[in-house]
This record gives C-alpha cells, sequence and structure tokens, in this order.
C-alpha cells in the first residue's frame, strides 16, 4: 500500500501544478499577459479535477485502490496531451489573436509549470499501475 500511497501522492503534487499553473500566466506580448484560463487551458482543469478525485479514492483503503488506480492513467494521458496542445499553440503565437498583439510574445512560466505537473501527473500514475496490489485482508 506504501508504494501506492507514494505514487498517489506523486499524482496529487501534479495535480496542484497544473491548477496553479492554469491560473498562472502563460505568455506576455506588448504589456498583455495570458493566463491559462483566458484562453483553453481551462479545459485541463476537467481531467485534472477527475485525475485527483481518483488519486484521493486511491489513498482510502486497498480495496478501493486495487479499483481505482487504473483510472488515474487516462486522465493523466489527457492532461499530457491537452498540455502538448497548448503549449505547441503558445509556442505558435496563437493566443494573442483576440488580444490583437502585434509583436513577438514570450512564453511565461505558468504553462512551463502546467507541463511539470503533467509529467508528474503521468509519473504517479505509472507508478499506481505498476505498483504491486495491495492485499485485502481476510
Amino acid at each position: 500500500m506504501n508504494q501506492i500511497r507514494t505514487a498517489s501522492t506523486v499524482a496529487l503534487v501534479g495535480v496542484v501544478l497544473v491548477v496553479v499553473g492554469c491560473f498562472s500566466p502563460w505568455a506576455v506580448a506588448d504589456g498583455y499577459t495570458r493566463t491559462g484560463v483566458s484562453s483553453n487551458g481551462y479545459l485541463l482543469l476537467y481531467p485534472a479535477a477527475a485525475a485527483a478525485l481518483v488519486a484521493v479514492a486511491t489513498l482510502t483503503t486497498a480495496a478501493v485502490s486495487r479499483f481505482t488506480r487504473w483510472f488515474v492513467l487516462p486522465f493523466a494521458l489527457l492532461v499530457l496531451g491537452l498540455t502538448a496542445m497548448h503549449l505547441q499553440q503558445s509556442l505558435g503565437a496563437r493566443l494573442f489573436d483576440a488580444a490583437g498583439a502585434s509583436s513577438a510574445m514570450a512564453v511565461s512560466w505558468g504553462i512551463w509549470l502546467v507541463v511539470a505537473g503533467a509529467v508528474a501527473l503521468l509519473g504517479g500514475s505509472i507508478m499506481m499501475v505498476l505498483a504491486r496490489t495491495p492485499r485485502t485482508a481476510s
């Protein structure tokens, strides 16, 4: 159970990083700052919240964690895929089309925090899947 607790904790830290990163600045240009939630970054919050709920459920009992630990991985892959899509958008300077900024855009620290969180969430979910199956008391 300790391996699954550690993996769940790593996944929960990843979720916290993703959520904080979504509300942090993702890009800056001409005095405009865009956060993740001011563009499409709010879409990351839904699978991150679902992954957090499953990771917390995995922390409860051995019987519950035997079943729920398999469901964190799909949410982690969804968060990582959406993060990659948003990172490509940020580097392609499409976040500022609506704001009308015309100069060069700088990618800010929030998107990198989301990337780190998505990688931690994926790592924690893989650790959960690879952990030994907890035994229930008979």
